[in-house]
């Protein structure tokens, strides 16, 4: 691997290799500027093969796979040091193509992602009800402010949530990221993730020590990230889970979510 100097070698890459193929096969669905900041921390690197290109984005557990492949071109090496996950945004026709090629490059199904959203408006009666029984209960929330209070998350994340769950984005305090924390005294109960985004609210991360799980607290971090979302002007709040969780897509239901559609599938080389 090499390391992506800056930007315009980025698109150049792209470029070159586009011109040498009648058609190219990737599972790129990001605009260039987008890889900005990960040059910038020198997390970007690729490798030039005679029938395609590849980009890894180092994830500090794993490298994030970005591919321009000749569909006829041979298989080529994906290995590295640490697991190696491509997603696919799935389209007509795409997920038959994107199984047949990476797994001729020796990935695996890793797992399927399904998108599921809400509108934003008033906030429902039954997220009210949910924020007031987990105040019954002696618990308070406040957002991470401080970083060892985010080593704290960090820990509870690692110990319930996958690989590839946690990009190293996450990993790093934004001032755009809310971080809702809720606490039993001063012992850390569950965790809510989001961010802002234009006119939509990502929420990812929503994690309950078992400890506290059935109490309520998943379901009135929904209600509050709904709610603080909205406030600060977003109309959609969405996530990804996974399709296998069903207690989650469950959770998510109850709180006004609904599948709208869009599916990913993540796929692993270790």
């Amino acid at each position: 691997m090499e390391p992506v100097t800056d930007l315009g070698q980025y698109k150049a890459l792209i470029k070159e290799k586009k011109g040498q193929f009648l058609r190219i096969l990737t599972n790129n669905m990001q605009l260039a500027g987008a890889m900005t900041p990960y040059i910038a921390e020198g997390r970007l690197f690729y490798e030039d093969f005679p029938q395609g290109l590849a980009f890894y984005l180092d994830e500090g557990q794993w490298y994030e796979l970005t591919y321009y492949w000749d569909p006829e071109g041979m298989p080529g090496s994906f290995r590295q040091e640490k697991p190696v996950i491509a997603g696919e945004m799935i389209r007509n026709g795409s997920e038959e193509s994107a199984e047949s090629f990476l797994g001729q490059n020796g990935f695996r199904r890793y797992r399927t992602n399904l998108q599921v959203e809400r509108v934003l408006n008033d906030t429902d009666v039954n997220a009210v009800y949910a924020e007031r029984k987990a105040a019954d209960q002696g618990f308070t929330w406040r957002f991470c402010e401080d970083d060892a209070l985010f080593e704290d998350v960090l820990n509870l994340w690692d110990g319930y949530l996958e690989l590839g769950d946690v990009p190293l984005d996450h990993r790093l305090r934004h001032p755009e990221d809310r971080i809702l924390c809720i606490f039993e005294g001063e012992r850390l109960a569950a965790v809510n993730w989001w961010r802002n985004t234009r006119s939509g609210s990502e929420g990812r991360h929503t994690v309950t020590h078992r400890n506290y799980q059935h109490r309520g607290l998943a379901y009135a971090m929904l209600g509050l990230w709904c709610r603080y979302a909205a406030e600060a002007g977003a109309r959609k709040a969405f996530t990804w889970i996974n399709e296998t969780n069903l207690p989650s897509l469950g959770l998510y239901s109850k709180a006004g979510f609904k599948e709208n559609g869009r599916k990913s599938i993540q796929y692993i080389l270790d």
